[in-house]
């Protein structure tokens, strides 16, 4: 479960890096924060609320490579778990 949080948390820190001015999403990211209100902040603009969507896209994603079921109790625990990862991962990363 920890691993597959981790790797959520570098899909959601991706997701956020490309939301960033010149980057693929940037156009996405800019049209959310003009058009979408308090959605931008889980869709691009805040890297812990980034685990509810882009945590769960990437759980299901990982759920389907490894051919499992999904799990509501193993999903909310691996977003939880998410939030903090997400932290770590962007304080050690963005630094560079």
């Amino acid at each position: 479960m920890l691993l597959k949080s981790f790797i959520m948390s570098l899909f959601c820190y991706g997701v956020y890096i490309s939301g960033k001015e010149n980057m693929i999403f940037s156009r996405l990211a800019k049209f959310s924060k003009d058009n979408m209100g308090i959605m931008h902040k889980p869709l691009f603009g805040c890297i812990y609320c980034m685990a509810s969507i882009w945590g769960t896209v990437s759980y299901c994603i990982i759920q389907l490579a490894l051919s499992e079921a999904f799990n509501p109790f193993e999903w909310v625990v691996c977003c939880v778990i998410c939030i903090p990862l997400n932290k770590f991962v962007y304080n050690n990363l963005e630094s560079e």
